[in-house]
């Protein structure tokens, strides 16, 4: 299956109408002229973000694209592949939101640590020799979970002044990572391990770590950078051992807030210390909300309305 190109009437009209909610979302430094795909921070301790054109997308990835890392038992006959990247469907975005250039970075998140609103302090800002100071404050921040994020989440959005920064559905990830793309890679059926960091077949496992944010040639298309490889990113959505199959991103963004509390959460994108296989954008993990780990990290999105209905 693919999904059908964006229309030009559907980027005409986004053209038309983003910068009008982006005036209605504004803070006092919010841009009003922003366009799908331009950059634009909000406060000096707001990341850059990326304006999403609307449009839709293929969500999911057939079977045989993850045959190779799908180590559960099989009756004869049976196809390999992981399940949960099913079903595959057409995701249609229908609420403007923006997505973070970057991963959120070791410094970004402990400017809310000195400013009291996070309350737990990543342990690898202090165990990473291999990094200048400078360095450091670059690496995507890790070692966090979903109840340091949300802390972390409710001081930026102070910052504005709105409710308005989250993190992103699983929906609204894949959309950026695929950034127009149908293939099992944004940037075709390989990924280029001379640009992403991700494991290389013969890598030392002594030797893999983390790269700051803006190392590398790693973006898409649509300019986000290592949302394949460096870490696992985290999502707003409650793991489900199979996609949902919903129709719109603000369908997905709904069941995303009405889920209350999650056991687990949806995490995408691979790390520097897995394959490339799962650094494609269909794959799918699901950690418990309370776990912290050294490979997981998270970019934030940006909603570009304040009402919702």
């Amino acid at each position: 299956m693919t999904s059908r190109p964006l229309s030009n009437a559907i980027l005409e009209w986004a053209a038309l109408i983003l910068p009008a909610l982006l005036a209605a979302a504004a803070s006092a430094d919010m841009p009003d002229d922003l366009a799908p795909l331009d950059m634009f921070q909000e406060c000096p301790d707001c990341p850059e973000m990326i304006v999403l054109p609307l449009g839709e997308f293929v969500m999911g990835a057939p079977m045989e694209q993850s045959a190779e890392i799908d180590f559960n038992p099989r009756a004869e006959g049976e196809p390999r592949g992981r399940r949960t990247e099913q079903p595959i469907h057409t995701v249609t975005i229908d609420l403007p939101y923006a997505l973070a250039r970057y991963e959120v970075t070791t410094g970004e998140f402990m400017r809310c640590v000195e400013a009291g609103a996070c309350s737990y302090t990543p342990t690898q800002l202090f165990d990473e020799e291999d990094y200048s100071d400078a360095e450091k404050l670059r690496l995507p921040v890790r070692d966090v979970n979903a109840y340091d994020i949300g802390e972390y989440l409710g001081w930026l959005n102070g910052l504005v002044g709105a409710e308005v920064y989250r993190l992103p559905t699983e929906a609204e990830w894949e959309y950026a990572a695929r950034a127009g793309t149908t293939t099992r890679y944004a940037t075709g059926e390989n990924l280029p391990l001379d640009r992403f960091n991700a494991l290389k077949p013969d890598a030392d496992p002594l030797s893999l770590r983390p790269v700051p944010v803006d190392a590398m040639d790693a973006s898409n298309a649509w300019g986000f950078q290592h949302i394949a490889g460096n870490v696992v990113e985290a999502t707003m959505s409650c793991w489900t051992e199979f996609h949902l199959g919903l129709e719109t991103s603000g369908e997905y963004l709904a069941a995303a807030q009405h889920e209350g509390k999650c056991e687990r959460i949806v995490v995408k994108g691979g790390s520097y210390n897995s394959g490339q296989l799962y650094s494609r954008p269909a794959t799918r993990g699901g950690p418990r909300v309370t776990a912290r780990s050294y490979f997981l990290g998270f970019r934030i999105a940006r909603d570009l309305e304040f009402e919702r209905k």
